[in-house]
């Protein structure tokens, strides 16, 4: 939901490939067994109910951190509305001489983000100059194959700040690599702005990739 309609298109065309079927804003979503398969009920229309028959169920309902048996009201530690601890961009918290670092703050859970986090507290304890993540705070990633990423700006955020815009597009079709790798699939885009000729950068209003 927060990427362009051009972007979505691409996706579910890469899952066609693979015989994967989007059922968007399915109702009354139920489940029951049936032998050794289990039958998914995607809508309420009246009839025969219109049933998904798989060997195998996976609900994503995504993830909370679990910050909630720490003790941080006790501390005075300040949490987002989705349950991660408010930092700031050298990691700190609301309360003076606490750090957190990883998951828990909502960053990214990645790998690299986690490293990058233990070195800006390393370079805390050590007695350095703090340098910022050295990584976007608007940094989106979805791991499909091929896999999807933007940093800054979507076109359809660029477009509602009225500003001047340029976009550049070009399929992989036309990446030589990509063709000789036989990875040839979706695109890639950028969005410059108009005055400045700048990659969009973060809307930071909504900090996310």
């Amino acid at each position: 939901m927060r990427e362009d309609p051009d972007v979505c298109t691409a996706i579910e065309e890469i899952f066609a490939k693979e015989q994967i079927t989007i059922r968007a804003r399915a109702e009354c979503v139920r489940f029951e067994q049936r032998g050794h398969d289990i039958a998914a009920g995607v809508n309420c229309t009246p009839g025969e109910p219109e049933l998904v028959v798989g060997s195998h169920l996976l609900l994503a309902v995504g993830r909370r951190p679990n910050t909630d048996d720490l003790g941080i009201e006790k501390a005075g530690i300040k949490l987002d509305p989705h349950g991660y601890i408010e930092v700031d961009d050298q990691l700190r918290t609301s309360v003076p001489g606490i750090w957190a670092l990883g998951d828990c703050n909502g960053k990214g859970a990645f790998t690299h983000t986690a490293y990058n986090d233990f070195e800006i507290v390393a370079q805390k304890s050590a007695g350095w100059p703090l340098t910022p993540p050295q990584r976007p705070d608007c940094l989106l990633r979805l791991f499909i194959d091929p896999p999807l990423g933007r940093v800054g700006m979507s076109e359809t955020q660029a477009r509602a700040t009225n500003r001047s815009i340029r976009i550049g597009n070009r399929p992989m079709t036309r990446v030589k690599r990509a063709v000789e790798k036989g990875e040839a699939q979706g695109f890639m885009k950028v969005i410059v702005d108009g005055q400045s000729n700048e990659i969009s950068r973060c809307d930071r209003s909504r900090s996310r990739r």
